[in-house]
């Protein structure tokens, strides 16, 4: 399973490093992070391979969230589950909803952790699953 990480700042780093065990992990971001990418054990990729993945985890500023929607919404495979971990739920759910094709799968996420509270592990963390627009959110909050 290949999943894609838009935005390698503070979160999608911590992200990555939860997720690389799980699954192939490629991020992609504005400034290029191949360096620390490695270093972690992932794939710095460009945004057009990247959104080649089924799974795309959104960890952009909230500033450029819109921005990075519009940039991608029809490059985007049909069937593709579109995650976010803005804070913003109402901000993020409705945008997703309004920008991206009917033909992706929308789940809105709130972790109620981030790098700090959770450096060495998620293990027992709790994190909010919002359905925008998915069938698979009951087989996502199972794992």
């Amino acid at each position: 399973m290949k999943i894609g990480i838009i935005g390698f700042g503070n979160f999608g780093k911590f992200m990555a490093k939860q997720l690389k065990e799980k699954a192939e992990i490629i991020v992609t971001d504005v400034v290029n992070k191949e360096k620390e990418a490695k270093e972690i054990g992932v794939k710095f990729d460009s945004l057009e391979n990247l959104l080649q993945s089924k799974i795309i985890i959104l960890a952009v500023p909230m500033e450029n969230f819109k921005v990075m929607l519009h940039k991608i919404k029809d490059k985007l495979l049909p069937g593709t589950l579109i995650l976010d971990v803005c804070s913003l739920k109402v901000f993020s759910c409705n945008a997703m909803k309004e920008i991206l094709p009917e033909n992706v799968e929308i789940i809105g996420t709130h972790p109620l952790f981030g790098p700090q509270s959770a450096h060495d592990s998620i293990k027992g963390m709790k994190i909010v699953l919002c359905n925008v627009r998915s069938k698979k959110l009951f087989y996502w909050a199972g794992c």
